[in-house]
């Protein structure tokens, strides 16, 4: 598993979980990285010293590191002892050869690489070294290896970056990001998954101002005026000042004995990248006096913030003029200046929304009294007279004065200038994330057929008049307009208004309808009333030019234009789908076709400012030159993107990266932690993935407020048939449990987040069992208790200190298989709800519950017990505890996360070629092609496989336990049939079946006798058929379904045929999955591209949205959003 994450975000520490942090030596700094920020070291003596990490005598090591060189001696990246062994990297004298160590010799046997990439820009280098030799990975790609029989390196594994350790010399000048050390071997497809991860956050840079922006804030061009600024605190994992003056803030947890012990403000996700949650407890920043002059008679103080309940109480406050503050309290945020005071209030703020605040102070009469202004996301919301007293200019984020009244929310980005600033400067911090339109056009994102949602952040809402929703999109899906009646139109809003005076930027995806095109239509413009004389600053339009449709941007001062077009010889009206992106700087306009700059043209001078809305389809609101044609992905910028950016933002968004629950489920052989979550992490306080990463076992991977939570094994047994990967199991014996040290307070849970949800992933193997989780005592019983209760079913128990209770008694639990059992408990509705399996299973609500549950218990919290007098005879695995009740679809997706079991993308970026078909699923059930399976570029997605029908092409898959399905399954593939059965023929899709018969045991996919596509489980004596007709020459998505009581085939996402008579149970087999042949002789003639096997029935829902998520080009296996 993972032993050292150095991340270098603003310190060294490790985020493996082991705590082998690093210490810095020589100076090394903190600067701009590849996700984030990295590690800076300046070739002379700068190092970070990582402690033993205990690999010493294991030849299965992967080193994996984002680096980017800015000198080139004789130098080392990472390494440890050099002396004798070593693990690590490094260049040569001048610097042609990346080199890998990893041998217990003096000579320190090496995989060599001979540079062709700039290693002056960011690379990924993975060192990866086993019984079989030693690899050298670059950017993903397997670039180097020595094979041959090697010594493990068995010294002290003591690593330094950026230096050789036990060298004078080898110091690494250049910049360090995203350290990683494994103690065992990773796969190709994890090295893959590790490059593609960084690389995508690498290339968000232009998504703010969306929530959760993985870049620094600062690689954003800030377009306000810096003078003046005296305090900046990004709150990117420390309160270091940004703005130079040295006003490091001071993050304090004012009271060590309450429930939380000594837990400062927690890092969560902010508004740009990383920002403080403050848990209304008390938590607060002390940002200390001001050290730069700080004019008690000019000022203004700039932040977002986003509350987390109405009475959240004091976001900052000061003695600054005697009284300085803004405080969130009965739905409002008050903003307050002076003594006496004035006040202003906002009253429509809203829990769990960002909001920029701004309060600007400044003598603007030349009177006795001041001016204070109050802004709310750019605007100003009122202004008034005080009067001023001097005074110090002491800052407290997150409480009154540091004692009192703190603030439940999220704060980020504060700005404090020791002048006023203009309205003008105010709008432009609110907009620096530039991004200030996106409409995906997507369901998933709240689209429709009358409503087009903005996902920027600044709710530019459009309307839909007359457009078509499709599932027909660039990504999913998106408007037809039908060249009559069709248009999208979008507000005129400060954030969309742009003018002469601004650079902006938009892209869109649009594809023309070849069949109806007629010359001269509208993309979009912004311009609703076009006339004579009117200035505006954006349209796009299609043109017929020399017999073919170019487009072009245009902007107008009411008599002259600039125009930019695509190229000569790229005729649009081709049925694809393009992207164009149109730039206006302070000279010119230029335009992009697809991530490449076709032109550019001067400016004409003068006014192009307009408020009018912008329409989308259409010429304004006339009813002339509409489109015919899909249009997708629109932004709108408030900046002048470069022409990197463009192709970035090309390649980052032509592709429809839509993984149906990917991550594997039992027996995942990477970390869990390597694979998307699909579900919302907020309120998680506890998480016990009960992996055997720490020798502990049961370590909290969670820290909640802080505190980590790990437990103690008493008597239960480590497994490796855990749901996801290793798990604990109890006999059920009252002897064996798993104990948490400290107990969760869900009386506090309700006081201050009004609910709290908890559940885990259960194996069952006797009725007799009980526990779960268990957290009670008293008589009567109060307390949170979830599993097996005296009544025999799965129950949940939620009683409080005067044994009024909302308890659920389920419907039971299935023995000797997994189920996912969690609860929810709404405290203001007094309403408990139990879920088996992402469904809910049963409700309760009892108003006389009082919401005090007694902590602290005499028993708890226990796993697999139940007041350490009866047990479970069971094995635990995924523990969570939230702190807010859990919504029934955010349960669905913690269900959700696993099943995918088996997935070959046919692509080569993956590593598949003609030879090997590569599973990404994460269990490595890597498919071998004979030497008649072709390997073609014209699958569904790029590349593909390709079979002639008569030869003995066919891709074989071994067996193993993630594919040898005895429950529930689903089975999906493309598949582009150059010719069907016939009498006593059959072509086969996808099998795994020990015999030649339909009623064998296992599961088929393939084209019957009848022409027809087929699925088939059978036991060896039954089978279940479901079949639906395909044609030829045309690509169609056939997916088979099992969930016990029938056999279900759905094509193109729709449910065609179904057979659930005399049903059997899906037996074990042990022949592997064969792609492409039935029965080893009857072959496929056609293409087969993105099959994929889950280890569960996907309901029609999801297997609708796995035919639209994949039916579009996929370019490559990464989604980079913004």
């Amino acid at each position: 598993g993972l032993v050292l994450h150095v991340a270098c975000e603003g310190n060294f520490d490790d985020r493996s979980d082991l705590n082998n942090d690093g210490t810095q030596h020589g100076g090394v700094s903190i600067t701009h990285g590849v996700k984030g920020r990295a590690c800076g070291f300046d070739g002379i003596d700068d190092r970070i010293l990582i402690s033993d990490l205990g690999i010493n005598g294991s030849n299965n090591v992967t080193i994996s590191l984002w680096a980017k060189a800015d000198a080139c001696p004789d130098t080392n990246m990472i390494a440890s002892d050099e002396s004798s062994g070593q693990n690590g990297f490094g260049f040569n004298s001048d610097c042609s050869v990346l080199i890998f160590k990893g041998d217990d010799s003096a000579s320190a046997n090496a995989s060599q690489w001979s540079i062709t990439g700039d290693i002056y820009e960011w690379n990924h280098y993975v060192g990866l070294s086993n019984s079989t030799g030693l690899y050298i990975f670059v950017n993903g790609v397997l670039e180097a290896q020595n094979t041959g029989s090697f010594i493990p390196v068995d010294i002290d594994s003591l690593y330094e970056i950026g230096h050789a350790r036990s060298r004078a010399d080898r110091y690494f000048n250049g910049s360090i990001d995203e350290v990683r050390i494994y103690n065992r071997s990773l796969t190709s497809t994890e090295i893959l998954s590790l490059y593609n991860s960084s690389k995508s956050y690498h290339m968000e840079l232009w998504t703010t101002p969306r929530e959760g922006l993985t870049t620094d804030s600062s690689d954003v061009p800030d377009t306000s005026d810096s003078t003046g600024l005296v305090g900046w605190w990004k709150l990117n994992g420390d309160a270091t000042d940004s703005s130079g003056e040295g006003n490091d803030g001071t993050l304090i947890d004012y009271n060590l004995s309450n429930y939380d012990g000594n837990t400062t403000a927690r890092e969560v996700t902010g508004r740009w990248n990383q920002a403080y949650y403050f848990d209304g407890a008390d938590d607060y920043m002390d940002a200390d006096t001001i050290n730069a002059e700080l004019n008690s008679y000019n000022g203004t103080i700039s932040l977002w913030t986003k509350k987390a309940e109405d009475n959240s109480l004091y976001v900052l406050s000061s003695n600054l003029n005697y009284r300085t503050y803004i405080r969130a309290q009965s739905g409002e945020i008050d903003f307050v200046k002076g003594n006496p005071s004035a006040t202003i209030d906002y009253t429509s703020a809203e829990v769990n929304q960002w909001y920029h605040l701004v309060l600007t102070w400044g003598n603007e009469t030349g009177g006795a009294n001041l001016t204070m202004r109050a802004y709310v996301n750019g605007d100003l919301i009122g202004f008034k007279n005080f009067s001023s007293t001097a005074g110090s200019s002491r800052f407290f984020f997150g409480s009154f004065a540091g004692k009192n009244q703190w603030y439940n929310g999220t704060i980020d980005e504060i700005k404090v200038y020791n002048r006023t600033l203009s309205p003008t400067e105010i709008k432009d911090l609110y907009k620096k994330g530039v991004l200030v339109g996106h409409w995906t056009f997507d369901s998933k994102d709240g689209s429709d057929s009358s409503y087009a949602l903005d996902v920027s952040g600044y709710e530019n809402n459009g309307t839909v008049t007359d457009a078509i929703f499709t599932n027909e999109g660039k990504f999913k899906e998106a408007y037809y307009f039908d060249g009559v009646n069709s248009f999208v139109s979008l507000p005129s809003s400060d954030s969309l208004n742009v003018s002469e005076n601004d650079n902006y930027s938009f892209g869109i995806w649009f594809k023309l309808d070849s069949s109806s095109y007629q010359d001269d239509e509208y993309l979009f413009e912004k311009w609703a009333t076009p006339t004579s004389g009117k200035p505006y600053p954006a349209v796009l339009r299609t043109n017929i030019v020399d017999g073919e449709v170019r487009a072009y941007f245009a902007v107008y001062n009411g008599s002259v234009g600039a125009n930019a077009y695509t190229p000569v010889g790229t005729d649009l009206n081709d049925s694809q789908w393009h992207y164009i992106v149109g730039v206006k700087n302070a000279t010119h306009i230029s335009t992009y076709l697809d991530g490449v700059f076709s032109a550019d043209y001067g400016l004409p001078g003068g006014q192009l400012y307009n408020d009018d809305d912008w329409y989308l389809g259409s010429r304004g609101n006339t009813d002339v030159n509409r489109l015919h044609g899909w249009i997708d992905e629109f932004k709108i910028y408030s900046r002048a993107l470069t022409s990197t950016e463009i192709a970035g933002l090309y390649n980052g968004t032509k592709t429809n990266h839509l993984e149906l629950w990917t991550t594997p489920t039992q027996g995942i052989l990477a970390d869990e932690t390597d694979y998307p979550e699909t579900s919302d992490s907020s309120g998680l306080v506890g998480w016990w993935k009960l992996n055997d990463l720490t020798n502990g076992n049961t370590t909290d991977e969670h820290i909640a407020d802080g505190t980590e939570n790990n437990g103690s094994v008493i008597g239960a047994t480590f497994t490796n048939e855990g749901r996801w990967q290793e798990a604990f199991e109890t006999d059920g014996t009252s002897s064996q449990y798993i104990q948490l040290q400290n107990q969760y307070n869900f009386t506090h849970f309700c006081a201050v987040h009004g609910g709290f949800s908890l559940g885990f992933w259960w194996y069952l193997r006797s009725d007799g069992s009980r526990g779960g989780f268990f957290q009670r005592d008293g008589s009567p019983f109060n307390g949170i208790t979830l599993g097996k209760g005296s009544s025999g079913a799965v129950s949940v128990g939620v009683t409080d200190s005067s044994g009024n209770n909302a308890n659920v008694v389920g419907s039971g639990q299935k023995l000797n298989q997994w189920s996912h059992l969690f609860m929810t408990y709404n405290c203001t509705a007094n309403t408990t709800k139990l879920y088996i399996d992402g469904e809910l299973d049963g409700t309760t609500t009892n108003n006389a519950v009082t919401n005090n549950f007694g902590e602290p218990h005499a028993y708890g919290p226990l796993l697999n017990n139940r007041d350490l007098t009866a047990g479970a005879d069971a094995i635990i695995d995924e523990v969570r505890i939230y702190n807010r009740s859990l919504s029934e679809d955010e349960i669905k997706d913690l269900y959700m996360e696993g099943v995918l079991v088996g997935h070959w993308t046919m692509d080569s970026e993956d590593g598949s070629n003609r030879t090997v078909a590569e599973d990404i699923s994460g269990y490595e059930n890597d498919g071998s092609g004979n030497a008649d399976t072709i390997f073609t570029n014209e699958g569904k997605f790029k590349e593909g496989y390709s079979f002639d029908g008569t030869t003995n092409g066919e891709i074989g898959i071994s067996d193993s336990p993630p594919v040898n399905i005895t429950g529930n399954i689903t089975v999906s593939a493309w598949i582009y049939p150059k010719s069907l059965g016939g009498a006593a023929i059959y072509r086969g899709i996808v099998e795994k079946k020990d015999s030649n018969l339909y009623a064998s045991e296992g599961y088929i996919l393939n084209i019957d006798s009848n022409g027809n596509a087929r699925f088939n489980i059978g036991n060896g004596t039954t089978g279940a058929n479901a079949d639906v007709s395909v044609s030829t020459n045309e690509w169609a998505h056939i997916t088979g379904v099992y969930n016990g009581t029938g056999a279900y085939i759905y094509k193109n996402g729709i449910l065609s045929g179904s057979d659930t008579t005399n049903v059997p149970t899906l037996e074990p087999t042990t022949s592997g999955v064969r792609i492409g042949r039935w029965d080893g002789q009857e072959i496929f003639n056609g293409s087969i591209d993105d099959v994929r096997i889950y280890s569960r029935a996907l309901t029609s829902t999801e297997v609708a949205g796995l035919y639209n998520g994949t039916k579009t080009n996929r370019i490559s296996i990464w989604s980079i959003p913004g």
